[in-house]
This record gives C-alpha cells, sequence and structure tokens, in this order.
C-alpha cells in the first residue's frame, strides 16, 4: 500500500512550509531587532542628557554669582575714583618725599638755621 506512493508532492509541501516557517522567523528576528537597537541607542541618549543636564546645572550654579552688569559698571567707577585718589596721594607723597630730602640735607650740612 505504501510501496506504490508518490512522496514527491508530500516532499514538496513540506519544503514549502519549511521555507515559509523559516521566512517567518527571520522577519520576526529583523522586525524586533529594530525596537532592540533603538532602546540601547535612547538608553545611550539618556546617560548623555544625564550628563549634559548636569553640566548645565554646575555652570547655572556659578553663573549665579558672577556680578550683573551694572555691578560691573558700579565696580568700574569704584575702580577709577582710587585711580584717583591714589594719584593725588602719590603726588602729595612726592611733595613730602622733597621736603623730607631737604630736612636730611640741612641735617647732614649740620645746619641750624632750618628751625
Amino acid at each position: 500500500m505504501f510501496e506504490d506512493m508518490n512522496y514527491s508532492g508530500a516532499k514538496f509541501w513540506l519544503d514549502a512550509g519549511q521555507l515559509l516557517f523559516t521566512a517567518i522567523i527571520g522577519l520576526y528576528v529583523w522586525l524586533s531587532k529594530g525596537p532592540k537597537e533603538n532602546k540601547k541607542d535612547l538608553d545611550a541618549l539618556k546617560v548623555q542628557v544625564d550628563e549634559q543636564q548636569s553640566q548645565i546645572e554646575k555652570i547655572e550654579l556659578k553663573l549665579e554669582y558672577i556680578p550683573t552688569k551694572d555691578e560691573f559698571h558700579a565696580l568700574d567707577n569704584k575702580v577709577t575714583g582710587l585711580v584717583g585718589q591714589v594719584d593725588s596721594v602719590h603726588g602729595r607723597m612726592r611733595s613730602i618725599e622733597g621736603k623730607l630730602d631737604l630736612l636730611i640735607e640741612n641735617e647732614l650740612r649740620g645746619n641750624t638755621n632750618a628751625r
């Protein structure tokens, strides 16, 4: 009974089923690979964003203590005033230095008429 059966048709359908099953598995692997890779990429991007957020917070903290434009202007005015005062003191010191030189010169000569 089985001796006269033609197995070529069954072999064809078995091969076709096997090919279809392999194609379905390949399609599933190809489609499921994308979300896994995307998840890895998204995780890496999340780490980078977290690092950048941390750096931004540090910079913002430092920026809190930087003087404003008005504070720089006030500081510039104060420094300019100090420069003027130092120049005035410098002129007075030169005058005092000249008088001191005269006193020392008179003292070295033994001149008592200076009183």
